[in-house]
């Protein structure tokens, strides 16, 4: 199968089909299975071969972390402190005490600094703004 740029995906995203609705989309650095759920609203299933459900947003949190306990509370309180406010979260991990990602809707964008200090939560990996 070839990858074909689809009408509605962002410039710089790449599906490729594998049945109807369906598709492998291709971020940065990042392999994400996706799906239209309803037959037009974009879903993300699948990130890093970690099940996930969450629509795209204009304003979103991508976090890759270890799965260990108070890191969502953690993450809550940088983001009250920072007044972000939570729309959806989404959660996914591969096992327990393993590898997780966070998908997070929030109201506004988020500033680097607010972004800088999330980095720098114990058992984050990865942090990174998303806007669609």
């Amino acid at each position: 199968m070839s990858a074909e740029s689809e009408p509605g995906i962002p410039d710089g995203h790449v599906v490729e089909e594998h049945k109807p609705g369906r598709g492998v989309y291709w971020l940065p650095n990042l392999l994400t299975t996706g799906t239209l759920f309803g037959g037009k609203h974009p879903r993300i299933v699948e990130i890093k071969g970690i099940e996930i459900d969450a629509e795209f947003a204009p304003h979103m949190l991508y976090i890759t972390n270890d799965d260990k306990p108070g890191f969502i509370g953690r993450l809550g309180t940088l983001l009250g402190e920072g007044k972000v406010n939570i729309a959806t979260f989404h959660l996914g991990r591969d096992k327990p005490g393993g590898s997780a990602i966070a998908l997070v809707q929030v109201d506004q964008p988020i500033s680097a600094e607010l972004m800088g200090k999330i980095s720098g939560i114990e058992g984050v990996m990865q942090a990174k703004a998303l806007g669609f």
